[in-house]
């Protein structure tokens, strides 16, 4: 009988996966190539070598960790109106704490299935339905704290997204874990489409409650408050449905996504930085980077990257992430216009007129129509299949890098300072646009490969809806796929 190259388990015959770790035996390696040669259509997504499913697994394990103790070193209620919950970091919450530390047991569980007095007992299948059930009291624990955050404005700190985050990493099957079909990523990828519409439930109940505070805050911070709330949950819903839809690039810009909240909000933690808005306020909606980090943790769940389909092209695969990030860009360009124009109008028609803060508004406001008409420019020059589009984008990036440092310097000035966390607007252009650009173009060899391959010049342009259909190629036909293979499982 052969034995698990993983865990060294005895193998039953013919097993693909192996019963106690739930590595990869090879055989489906086999079965495919058996089935390729026969001419039949191959399997989607091949099996991953297990040495490199542990590293990954590992990884995840470590980042998790990370995520759930920083969490209890964060601020978990930043602000509470007449003393109603207590302020201060999460470990000083007891309910916190202890619901912390249960979650940390799931990333346990799954070397449980290694230790030889629990025979088979533990078996992949129950590894992931023990760790779903130790992450339901956090779940819990959120929900309750986001309905207090509504009901007693309270103003929730970064400690919860970094919590969140960490809780649905815990719960995610690992690469190792994975059932021999599909089944687990239609879990997960309901789970980003959760996490995003939690966002705009709480989004719109806040808009809500607003209507009854309008008179007190005036025209402006309630316009702006809607704005700038919907479009940071409206980013996710985006996320989700490309995600939904079968697009392989909306999950990358997911993970990106809660990448990118991760870092700002950990730099937040520096009372130095006034930018980022690291907190969840119950009165009112903001550009609040609350739940991009669960959602990123969402996305990256194993299960949902082999759910969804394998491209053909990987490299055309990277470009079409680029695109996205370009139209982001243009989205954050388009936001900025509108703060900057809201601010300018209340500046010279409501409020008392500061020359000094018009003219940074004015600033602002230049930088936010060169940033979408460069946006847009760009995102136009990409359609066409040359080494000068890529080029074009790269210099781009380096556009943004500047004219997010020049918002980051005008909106640090206190006679600028936006309202409603439109300043977090400012690092995601100046840094998080371009690092993400240039590492989708440069960074993965398939990339460099593409640009290697592609003409000089730019007489390759082809009619808008050709090109489109070329661009798009990889993620409409494994989108296609990702229907067919629904409807088969």
């Amino acid at each position: 009988m052969a034995q698990c190259t993983a865990c060294g388990a005895q193998l039953p015959d013919g097993a693909r996966f192996c019963p106690r770790c739930g590595a990869p035996t090879g055989v489906a390696e086999a079965t495919t190539a058996a089935r390729a040669t026969a001419g039949s259509r191959p399997e989607t997504h091949a099996a991953t070598h297990p040495a490199a499913a542990a590293a990954r697994d590992y990884a995840r394990d470590a980042v998790t960790a990370f995520l759930l103790v920083a969490s209890l070193f964060m601020p978990w209620v930043a602000s509470a109106p007449h003393g109603q919950v207590a302020t201060g970091i999460a470990a000083a919450h007891i309910d916190v704490l202890l619901v912390t530390m249960v979650t940390l047991v799931a990333l346990a569980i799954p070397h449980l299935g290694r230790v030889p007095a629990l025979g088979t007992a533990w078996s992949p299948d129950t590894v992931r339905r023990v760790r779903l059930v130790i992450g339901l009291p956090y779940a819990v624990l959120v929900i309750v704290y986001l309905v207090l955050a509504l009901v007693t404005q309270l103003t929730l700190g970064p400690a919860l997204a970094f919590g969140m985050a960490g809780a649905i990493l815990a719960v995610q099957p690992r690469q190792r874990e994975l059932p021999p079909i599909p089944r687990a990523g239609r879990v997960w990828l309901r789970g980003t489409v959760v996490v995003a519409g939690l966002a705009v439930v709480f989004t719109l109940v806040q808009i809500a409650e607003m209507f009854s505070i309008f008179s007190a805050n005036g025209p402006a911070a309630f316009i702006l408050s809607i704005v700038l709330g919907l479009a940071a949950s409206g980013i996710l819903a985006v996320a989700a449905v490309g995600a939904l839809t079968g697009h392989r690039a909306w999950r990358r810009i997911g993970i990106g996504l809660g990448v990118a909240a991760a870092v700002l909000i950990l730099l937040s933690l520096n009372p130095q930085l006034v930018l980022v808005d690291a907190t969840l306020h119950g009165p009112a909606p903001t550009f609040s980077l609350m739940f991009w980090v669960a959602f990123g943790a969402a996305a990256a769940a194993p299960a949902l990257g082999r759910r969804l389909p394998a491209v053909a092209d990987a490299g055309a695969a990277w470009f079409a992430v680029v695109r996205v990030i370009l139209g982001l860009a243009v989205s954050c360009g388009i936001l900025v216009v509108i703060v900057s124009s809201i601010e300018l109008s209340y500046e010279q028609l409501i409020g008392p007129f500061a020359p000094l803060a018009v003219t940074e508004w004015m600033i602002a406001l230049a930088v936010g129509v060169l940033l979408t008409a460069g946006g847009v420019t760009v995102w136009a020059i990409g359609r066409t299949k040359t080494r000068s589009a890529v080029e074009a984008i790269s210099v781009f990036a380096g556009i943004l890098f500047v004219l997010g440092l020049i918002l980051t310097v005008v909106w640090s000035l206190p006679s600028a300072l936006p309202f409603g966390g439109a300043a977090t607007l400012a690092p995601l252009i100046a840094f998080a646009f371009p690092a993400a650009l240039l590492g989708c173009l440069w960074v993965p060899a398939s990339s460099r490969a593409r640009y290697a391959s592609l003409p000089h010049g730019g007489r390759s342009r082809v009619s808008s809806a050709e090109q489109g259909r070329a661009d798009d190629d990889v993620a409409r036909t494994g989108a296609t796929r990702y229907h067919d293979d629904a409807t088969q499982s």
